[in-house]
């Protein structure tokens, strides 16, 4: 599964995939922090970004992503994750209205190993647990 953040990657990704004969399941990234250091589309962007992915022959989007605030304020990382989640339910809602066909963008996949709990709580379906399982990274 890969992550977009931008047309122009999803239509690169949509034609490599047809000259390899393979579909690919892809997720939204969404910057819902607002921070530089972090990718992905604006918020704002993420619905029309979304519909026009799902268009492009061999990807289908199967959810929406984001690295979540770089903070230990409970309350201002979960907003960021409520955030993305109802950017979710807003493309299922489209999807039952007609719109674009976002019905199978149901994942959520927000949280690492310092937040999950909050992520999982803001309805995440896949969190990022690689330092509760390995350990700190150490520098090489």
């Amino acid at each position: 599964m890969q992550t977009i953040d931008s047309l122009k990657l999803a239509e690169r990704l949509s034609r490599l995939c047809l000259e390899a004969g393979r579909d690919l399941q892809v997720m939204i990234q969404v910057n819902v922090s607002g921070e530089d250091s972090k990718a992905g589309v604006e918020p704002d962007q993420a619905l029309d970004l979304a519909a026009a992915v799902q268009a492009l022959p061999a990807l289908e989007v199967v959810g929406f992503m984001t690295i979540g605030l770089n903070s230990p304020v409970e309350a201002d990382v979960r907003a960021g994750y409520r955030m993305l989640r109802e950017i979710r339910d807003q493309a299922l809602i489209s999807s039952e209205r007609g719109a674009a066909d976002l019905s199978t963008a149901w994942h959520l996949s927000m949280g690492m190993s310092g937040d999950l709990e909050w992520a999982i709580a803001e309805g995440a379906t896949m969190v990022r647990v690689g330092t509760a399982v390995m350990g700190s990274r150490t520098a090489l």
